[in-house]
């Protein structure tokens, strides 16, 4: 069922198309006037529009502008009632927006011809919209989902470097990282006792400290070195800049790390470090052996500090 919109003035006419429309089993509505037509039309809901050519205050042809300007909801098919027949008139109501003319005086049965030729392509347009409609929802779903694959493989990728627990890169890319880039020093970070925590105040507690831990060390480090967990308790560090940096960044975190008050059930629990520190500007493979010495220097020296390796030997690599 369509919505018929008839811009006319003449009563007779107005009487014979509203006869006509209603027989094809449609609605039909009246507008007096060209200007009177288009408020009815923006309100919606009209799918055909006769119109006069000859109206006052606005005529058909400035109508049919209008409407095709107005970006309406749906195609409206425009039907123009005229006496005009000169070629030149009808290629300015086309241009227009027309879609079909019909002369006057006005014939029912042409009408109702007009009428079902104007139904069928509206039915056209409007399974070509659903089609298109169809279309753009598939492609806008195919972008979602797309989206949400990049986003996962993202998060995949991101799990993939990272270690679950403290959010450290893991050993893996860690070592990548190390392996790749250019870096002026390394250093091996190793949690005191930690056997100890773990076995008198459990896993879960053993778990916080790792993770804070790892946090202490990243955030006194900041940009000056990059963080992974390279081992149960121990992290590596290596650090592009130069190798003094290095050093007062590694006692900077050694000193977060000791000031930092873990709670437990019993109270606070104190945690430290020991760390140690080598030179991998020039042998990378030697580097990461000497702070691993350095450390277990650290370690039996006291442990809660740092020792700076001595630098690799020429065969040390």
């Amino acid at each position: 069922m369509l919505r018929v919109l008839v811009a006319e003035d003449g009563r007779f006419t107005i009487r014979m198309i509203e006869r006509a429309v209603e027989q094809l089993g449609h609605v039909c509505e009246t507008a007096s006037d060209g200007f009177d037509a288009m408020q009815k039309l923006k309100r919606g809901g009209y799918q055909v529009l006769v119109t006069d050519w000859d109206m006052p205050r606005m005529d058909g042809v400035e109508l049919c502008r209008l409407v095709r300007r107005a970006g309406l909801d749906g195609y409206t098919y425009v039907i123009m009632l005229t006496a005009h027949d000169r070629p030149e008139d009808m290629a300015v109501a086309l241009e227009a927006g027309v879609d079909d003319f019909l002369t006057k005086p006005l014939q029912a049965v042409e009408l109702s011809a007009r009428l079902r030729v104007a139904e069928r392509i509206l039915s056209w347009e409007s399974q070509i919209r659903a089609v298109n409609e169809a279309l753009l929802q598939g492609t806008r779903e195919l972008a979602r989902v797309t989206q949400e694959i990049d986003n996962l493989r993202a998060r995949a990728e991101e799990d993939a470097m990272h270690d679950a627990l403290t959010g450290a890169l893991n050993r893996r890319a860690w070592f990548g990282q190390v392996e790749t880039q250019a870096h002026a020093a390394l250093a091996i970070f190793d949690i005191d006792h930690f056997k100890r925590i773990n076995d008198t105040f459990g896993h879960p507690v053993g778990d916080t400290v790792l993770a804070e831990v790892s946090r202490l060390i990243s955030d006194a480090l900041g940009e000056d070195g990059v963080v992974g967990r390279v081992g149960g308790e121990e992290f590596g560090v290596c650090f592009p800049g130069a190798r003094t940096d290095a050093e007062a960044a590694c006692l900077r975190a050694i000193a977060a790390v000791r000031e930092a008050r873990f709670a437990v059930a019993e109270g606070e629990l104190r945690v430290t470090v020991s760390a140690g520190l080598a030179d991998a500007s020039i042998h990378l493979d030697g580097a990461y052996a000497a702070a691993d010495r350095a450390l277990y220097e650290a370690k039996r020296a006291g442990r809660d500090r740092l020792v700076v390796a001595r630098e690799p030997r020429e065969d040390a690599a």
